[in-house]
Parts: C-alpha cells; sequence; structure tokens
C-alpha cells in the first residue's frame, strides 16, 4: 500500500515536471528517450557524487553515452515500426553488406566475414523479435530488464556500473508506460 502510494505521488509530481498527463498520453520513441535520459543522467550523476561509480576515462563515458541513448528505447524491438528496431534493422544491414563486400573485393580475411555474419544475425534477431513478438509482452516487464541488463554486463566486460545503468534505463520505459510492476 505504501509502495502504491509512493508511486503515485511520484507520478503526480511527474506529469507536473513535465507539464503533461500520463494517464492520456501515448508513449512515442523521443518521450521515452526524453524521460531516459533524464533519469539516467541523474542516476549517473548522483552515484559518480555518493558513491565513486563510473570511472571517467573514454570508454567507460563511450559505454555511458551508448546504454543511455539505447536503454529506455529497447522494450520498443517488439514492435515493428519501433524507432530502436528500424535503426537497428538499417545498420545490420548495413554492416553485412559492408562485410561481405569487403571479403569479396578487398581480402578474403576471417574479420570481414565475422562482420558481415554479425550483421545478418544482428539483422535477423532483430526482424525476429520485432515481427514475432506482441507488443508490451515480455519485452515490457521487469525480468526482461534483468535479462538486458545481465547481457550488458556480459558485453561490457562484466562492469555492474554499466549495467546497473541499463537498467535504471530500461526500467524508464516501463514506469513510462505504466506498467512498472509487471514481471513478465
Amino acid at each position: 500500500m505504501i509502495f502504491k502510494l509512493n508511486f503515485c505521488l511520484f507520478i503526480s509530481f511527474f506529469e507536473k515536471l513535465f507539464k503533461f498527463e500520463l494517464l492520456f498520453l501515448i508513449m512515442l520513441w523521443r518521450q521515452h528517450l526524453n524521460i531516459g535520459l533524464i533519469f539516467s543522467l541523474i542516476f549517473v550523476l548522483l552515484m559518480f557524487l555518493i558513491f565513486g561509480w563510473f570511472a571517467m576515462n573514454l570508454l567507460i563515458i563511450t559505454q555511458i553515452v551508448v546504454i543511455i541513448f539505447i536503454s529506455p528505447l529497447i522494450p520498443d524491438l517488439d514492435h515493428q515500426s519501433g524507432k530502436l528496431h528500424q535503426l537497428l534493422l538499417g545498420i545490420s544491414l548495413f554492416i553485412a553488406v559492408i562485410g561481405f563486400g569487403c571479403y569479396v573485393f578487398l581480402n578474403n580475411t576471417s574479420q570481414w566475414l565475422t562482420m558481415a555474419l554479425f550483421g545478418v544475425l544482428l539483422a535477423f534477431t532483430t526482424f525476429f523479435v520485432g515481427y514475432f513478438t506482441n507488443h508490451r509482452g515480455f519485452m515490457h516487464s521487469i525480468s526482461f530488464c534483468g535479462l538486458y541488463s545481465g547481457l550488458v554486463f556480459m558485453v561490457v566486460g562484466f562492469n555492474i556500473q554499466i549495467a546497473v545503468l541499463s537498467f535504471v534505463g530500461c526500467y524508464t520505459h516501463l514506469v513510462a508506460d505504466k506498467v512498472p510492476l509487471k514481471l513478465k
């Protein structure tokens, strides 16, 4: 009961702060990105100042920027017209074409073939997720945010701070869509 009351107060404060009514607003990718950016930047700043998280070097700053921009949009990969879905399809196909082109026309090294196969795999995965999953299904749940942050944890070299940041960014999407407690 206390959590529900606090959450309602948070939503009310949020609506007044950004001067819009969350109850009647259909969230678009720009709103998700803006909300995610705001809360992720606040999180980074607080964790840096209070706990000394995020050693500021070029690699960490690059990871922070990428995670801050991608995480709030990740749950909408299950939507074919989602901006991140479309962007990933385009980028992955571009990677595949460049990889295959360089493999065929420049030299037959395994690096180019690996790049091309990565592009094809990313395009196939993005297509599969977008066209064969339900929008606001599993990808709009706390469980998915946990899986996503676990994947980020492994990809960034087992950096728990970046993984927690990715969870925060992903979770802002759930809060904005008003499904903050959805588990599956």
